[in-house]
């Protein structure tokens, strides 16, 4: 069977703040502690599976190309990168898909959607991908998950044998305690696969938002294997594929049944496996997440969770309404001040003084920044890593290991990175106001010239 795999990846992940932020939210964060980030374990649970793309796509927000193309430098293969100017949930996101994939290129494959932020056993996962072999004709296939609690936060699925009956919402306690008793009920996984006259199908339903994404779809722009989606996406209407497609084509869809471990990364109570070590004295049920040791004393249902800039503590049995709290956050908390990811590389804020700020500069091969200047701040730069050169006005210097530039308040200036490794920068700034609109840029790669 021929199947892309489209992964979805633009979620906010509010319910985990402060480590899920604005800027940077759950998806690409490691919070499995394996090194990896949700994203990219998505990624490689699918490489290693009996699929072997040789070809993926993601949907996602343009603010984070970025990072996704960080993220993605690890992988060797072939992907499309879908970029919204807003984020209009999944049913929008996924007919522009559709539409793109069945008239734009008028492929026979298969598309397969699933979350960025999900676990899978890898070998239970193997063994689902494997028994799609066994489906030939359908409109829609959808995967559920065996549940192993009444869960009152997950939609669940009616099933019979292969067919699905019904999709039920998230239940109340008692509802949710029936369906966890009733072998017919799994957990929807949000996973689905569709054939090309599922397109047909959605389009007859939602008549007006097939017209404007056709129009949209013109309108976008396609560089290299990035398609930038035009701005009228914005006028779409803001529903998940749940409820515009799914709920409403039960009798054409087929069921397929995950037996193994899985969690939806939703909360901090999905997360309490992973918490980081911590010394515990008679204390239980707790997540951590901090940069320092945590010692706990005679605590329980505790969520204690450190970013740069903020710690938070929940109890965690009420971890589903942080969402609600961070609606009531001011806005200078949402994103995460302390790192940004630019079109060269990103930056990680290591000190924000009075007088003295402190940053380390990552910047990616075969890149540089914009020239630019300052009136308010002069620049010290040590080199950790890699090799480049440091344009200061009209002289080139070296970048290597523990050399050290200076820049002058007004002199021009900007790092290069023309070799193969990532350039890694200390910069110290000094004066008297570091706000990133002390920039005058002179040229840039980028479009961003004053």
């Amino acid at each position: 069977m021929n199947i892309i795999p489209i992964i979805l990846c633009g979620g906010s992940g509010s319910r985990l703040f402060p480590l899920s932020r604005k800027n940077i939210p759950k998806q690409f964060l490691d919070l499995e502690n394996n090194g990896m980030t949700l994203f990219q374990n998505t990624i490689q649970r699918l490489i290693r599976s009996p699929l072997e793309p040789t070809r993926i796509a993601l949907i996602s927000n343009k603010q984070y190309e970025h990072i996704i193309s960080h993220q993605l430098k690890i992988f060797d293969i072939k992907v499309d990168l879908f970029l919204e100017p807003v984020s209009r949930n999944t049913a929008p996101a996924i007919l522009f898909t559709l539409e793109y994939y069945y008239k734009e290129l008028d492929s026979g494959a298969n598309l397969m959607y699933l979350p960025a932020d999900h676990v899978y056993d890898q070998v239970h996962f193997n063994e689902l991908i494997s028994r799609l072999k066994d489906y030939k004709e359908f409109t829609a296939l959808i995967f559920g998950v065996q549940p192993t609690y009444p869960e009152t936060g997950y939609g669940y699925i009616h099933f019979r044998d292969d067919q699905v009956i019904s999709f039920e919402e998230k239940p109340c306690a008692s509802l949710a305690q029936k369906y966890f008793s009733d072998p017919g009920y799994n957990w929807n996984s949000g996973m689905f696969l569709f054939q090309k006259d599922v397109l047909a199908h959605f389009k007859s339903l939602h008549p007006e938002m097939g017209d404007l994404i056709q129009r949209v779809l013109k309108q976008s722009r396609v560089i290299d294997d990035k398609i930038y989606i035009h701005d009228d996406f914005k006028d779409c209407q803001d529903i998940s594929i749940d409820y515009a497609l799914m709920e409403k084509i039960p009798h054409l869809t087929k069921f397929l049944s995950y037996r193994g471990d899985w969690s939806d990364i939703g909360s901090f109570t999905s997360l309490l496996k992973y918490s980081k070590d911590s010394i515990d004295f008679d204390s239980h049920n707790n997540y951590v997440n901090t940069r320092k040791k945590t010692i706990l004393h005679h605590v329980h249902d505790l969520v204690i969770a450190e970013s740069d800039d903020i710690i938070m503590i929940s109890d965690v049995r009420e971890s589903q309404k942080i969402k609600d709290a961070y609606k009531q956050l001011p806005s200078e908390l949402i994103s995460n001040q302390c790192i940004d990811y630019r079109p060269w590389g990103f930056y990680e804020v290591i000190l924000d003084g009075a007088n003295c700020k402190i940053k380390k500069i990552t910047v990616y091969p075969k890149k540089r920044l914009s020239l630019q200047s300052h009136l308010h701040r002069a620049e010290h730069w040590i080199c950790l890593a890699g090799l480049g050169r440091a344009q200061v006005n009209d002289e080139l210097i070296d970048l290597l290991p523990d050399r050290h530039v200076f820049v002058k308040r007004q002199d021009r200036h900007r790092m290069i990175n023309d070799g193969d490794q990532d350039l890694v920068i200390i910069e110290i700034q000094t004066g008297d106001y570091f706000g990133e609109d002390d920039i005058i840029r002179y040229e840039d790669d980028y479009g961003r010239t004053s």
